[in-house]
């Protein structure tokens, strides 16, 4: 069989014969890699800043967009991947869930504590605020928990723990565990949905001032200037700022009620276009 291979090589002109050639070995060098490039290499692909779009359903990211790693990321896990950051119990079979402890539990809380303090610095938490979340990753009575998921995405969550059978004698209001922390961060530690709440406030944690500017700074979209502001008005009381970015087809969000929610989610401008009918 190899000499009547050969043979055919032979026959065929030299520009067939080298294409011939160059398929053969690239078979042979996929036959032979082992089954973990493979996964690295689809890392490398829901990562990255080239996406590919559905058809008939997505439009393409342009250059900038492509070059923007949060619009990147975040068009890749609508189209490519079903999966919304803010709400991994939406696709719980790509999400893998864990308790940190040791030096995970560690690194989990320094992570949390960053995307705490880079929210702090933009204007986003009142300094006592961002006080008081840096308190409760450090202390007891709090659990943080952790979700892995596709793209190098992590989303934690920050919760009262177990309350205990004996409460101190002289424990009051004050010793309350009213706050919660949900982040969901990219490999690199950017934001890519900021939530905090406070069981115990009432009324908006910000000022009356706009915050969606340092939340864009925030979620690293801010290099995009054509950011449309919609007005929800009377449709939706209470739904906070919102804005969409055609070039990075995306829809973001800030809310202040009862403490800080920051999101984002990559639609076309089809997508928008529905949303506001």
């Amino acid at each position: 069989m190899l000499t009547e291979m050969f043979s055919r090589l032979r026959a065929m002109r030299p520009g067939t014969r080298l294409a011939a050639l160059l398929c053969a070995a690239a078979v042979a060098c996929c036959l032979a890699l082992p089954p973990v490039v493979f996964a690295v290499w689809d890392g490398m692909l829901f990562a990255g800043t080239h996406p590919r779009a559905d058809a008939g359903q997505a439009e393409p990211l342009g250059d900038a967009a492509r070059a923007n790693p949060a619009a990147c990321l975040l068009y890749n896990c609508a189209h490519l991947l079903g999966v919304d950051p803010a709400r991994p119990s939406g696709a719980p079979d790509q999400w893998q869930a864990r308790t940190p402890a040791g030096q995970d539990l560690a690194d989990a809380k320094a992570r949390c504590a960053a995307a705490v303090d880079s929210a702090a610095a933009l204007g986003l938490l009142a300094d006592a605020d961002a006080a008081r979340l840096r308190a409760a990753l450090d202390g007891s009575g709090y659990l943080l928990t952790a979700q892995d998921g596709p793209a190098g995405l992590t989303a934690y969550s920050l919760a009262p723990g177990p309350v205990p059978e004996e409460q101190p004698a002289d424990a009051g209001p004050a010793d309350a565990l009213t706050l919660t922390l949900a982040l969901t961060l990219t490999a690199d530690g950017r934001p890519v949905y900021f939530s905090w709440q406070d069981s115990g406030r009432t009324g908006d944690a910000a000022g009356t001032g706009s915050l969606l500017a340092p939340a864009l700074a925030l979620l690293g979209v801010d290099e995009f200037t054509d950011w449309q502001p919609v007005d929800w008005g009377g449709r939706l009381p209470g739904a906070g700022e919102a804005a969409y970015s055609p070039a990075a087809q995306l829809y973001v969000s800030v809310n202040t009620g009862g403490g800080l929610t920051v999101g984002a989610a990559s639609m076309t401008p089809e997508q928008f276009a529905a949303l506001l009918d």
